[in-house]
């Protein structure tokens, strides 16, 4: 869509209309009177809102193989997915078994009630998990954005060996060598998108061929790599 890509499109979307269908629920199995008015119009929207969910999270996967997945964000994303998915399967479910006991009983029985209360414990998981994946995804991309880069210039730049490298290959100094510069990646271990694992494999070591594998010509991870550079490779 002119070149942007859909996941943030899409995300906007679930941020919405997830919590607008979890609210639907809790009113409508709440209040007879708001069931009479809005069951349909909340039934279409927990549907819509199940679909838009499962769909934001394929496309989430398709922009991981340009960019980095933020690890967090990826399983929030999930989560909310799976309730957003259940709670459809139990509004609908428990829609049905209300509408039968009315007409066969009268009232509501206990089998009602019980999909009623899964319905909003299921909504309230939905409301919680959106908010968690929005505020994820929220902090990967501007903690990012917001990052000064540090200065890429190589005059006078001090030069390391590899043995240099290799004797910060912990979590409290973790230095990798990339391309023939040496960079220090300490503080984006637990920064880093991908998760935590990623950075410590490359401590202490020379990077180059992980890094482009895993990155190939993604501009976005070349210039957050260029702030971490303290040298050169000797």
């Amino acid at each position: 869509m002119l070149g942007l890509p859909l996941h943030p499109l899409l995300v906007h979307a679930a941020v919405v209309l997830v919590p607008l269908a979890a609210l639907g629920v809790i009113a409508i199995v709440a209040s007879a009177r708001l069931r009479g008015r809005y069951s349909t119009l909340v039934l279409g929207l927990v549907v819509v809102a199940a679909v838009t969910t499962i769909i934001t999270r394929f496309s989430g996967e398709a922009l991981a193989e340009q960019l980095t997945e933020p690890e967090v964000h990826a399983r929030w994303g999930n989560l909310t997915m799976l309730s957003a998915v259940a709670l459809a399967a139990l509004t609908l479910g428990w829609w049905f078994l209300q509408r039968r006991d009315a007409e066969r009983l009268g009232q509501r029985g206990v089998g009602v009630l019980a999909a009623g209360a899964l319905s909003v414990g299921a909504a309230l998981a939905s409301l919680t998990f959106v908010l968690l994946a929005g505020h994820s995804g929220a902090t990967a991309t501007w903690t990012e954005r917001l990052t000064p880069p540090a200065s890429t210039t190589t005059a006078d730049a001090p030069t390391y060996s590899l043995a240099d490298v290799a004797q910060h290959d912990t979590e409290q100094s973790c230095w990798a060598a990339i391309d023939g510069a040496v960079y220090d990646l300490t503080d984006w271990i637990g920064r880093h998108p991908g998760g935590r694992q990623r950075i410590l494999a490359l401590c202490g070591t020379d990077a180059t061929e992980r890094f482009h594998t895993q990155h190939d010509d993604a501009r976005r991870p070349h210039a957050q790599l260029a702030s971490f550079r303290i040298g050169d490779l000797a």
